[in-house]
């Protein structure tokens, strides 16, 4: 909660009074705030592109790929516990073949937790080929891309130069 002469002005999380600030007392009060060190995964994750590793065949993902513009989806089984990575030109060569993606699936994909912050996520998501999966108890929730990074480390300077 956020407080002024007594009176309370926002009740929520750092990050919701961060991201929604009630009134102007408050968004001046958070307007310093170094926004990488509050926003976490969960703030900044969107929702995966995948394919069940378990049913789908070569021509479902790449359908999938193709569809959503993409070159790789996150791989799930049933349940949706992330297994790992398909590529186009892996479903390709799996197509080819005529065998499942199980057989080329790309099991090297960086997890992370949702909790956290940004600043730490910059630094994994710099040298990272691919989206990092945001991954709960086994189960995908979501993957942080680098356009969400740079947004969210972009919000915290444009509050730095109004200074």
């Amino acid at each position: 909660a956020l407080m002024k002469d007594g009176e309370i002005m926002q009740i929520g999380t750092g990050e919701e009074i961060l991201t929604n600030p009630a009134n102007d007392y408050v968004r001046e009060f958070v307007e310093e705030v170094d926004r990488s060190k509050v926003l976490t995964a969960q703030n900044i994750m969107v929702p995966a592109l995948t394919t069940n590793i378990e049913s789908d065949g070569p021509n479902v993902a790449l359908t999938r790929m193709r569809n959503e513009e993409v070159s790789m989806l996150m791989a799930v089984d049933r349940k949706r516990n992330l297994k790992g990575i398909i590529t186009a030109d892996q479903a390709l060569e799996a197509r080819k073949q005529k065998r499942p993606l199980i057989d080329f699936l790309d099991e090297n994909v960086t997890v992370i937790g949702k909790d956290m912050v940004v600043s730490d996520i910059f630094n994994i998501i710099y040298d990272s080929p691919t989206p990092l999966a945001v991954v709960e108890d086994g189960k995908l929730k979501g993957v942080v891309i680098r356009g969400s990074v740079i947004e969210a480390l972009a919000e915290t300077s444009e509050v730095s130069e109004h200074e």
